[in-house]
């Protein structure tokens, strides 16, 4: 007799609709949990807390990277960049009135084709 892996507390089994039984991750979880429970099963010999730290290090390298060349490039994924927005006079919708709004920065994404080509 085989040992069959106990599914985790996360993970559910339903219904499709052709009657055949499907398992499917709650969507309650923290999308980074999610990620890290994805690549554990699709890498038995990882343990979710080690796939939890792989995922956890490569978003702190994205970061690493925004703050140190205001930019992260990822091929067939996307682009990641820091920008500088200039100070700015607008208007409060509710008086009228103009109001100063303050330089800052923002973060912009732009996706690669290919993404744009699978989702879209």
């Amino acid at each position: 007799m085989t040992h069959r892996r106990r599914p985790s507390a996360h993970i559910r089994v339903v219904r499709t609709k052709r009657g055949r039984r499907a398992r499917v991750i709650n969507s309650h979880i923290p999308p980074r949990r999610r990620l890290a429970m994805k690549i554990s099963e699709k890498y038995p010999e990882l343990k979710k807390s080690e796939a939890m730290g792989i995922v956890g290090f490569t978003f702190d390298e994205i970061k690493g990277s925004l703050k140190r060349d205001k930019e992260y490039i990822q091929p067939g994924f996307g682009k990641f960049v820091v920008k500088h927005r200039k100070a700015r006079i607008a208007r409060n919708p509710m008086t009228g009135k103009p109001i100063k709004v303050a330089a800052k920065k923002v973060l912009k994404f732009r996706p690669a084709k290919q993404l744009k080509e699978s989702v879209l």
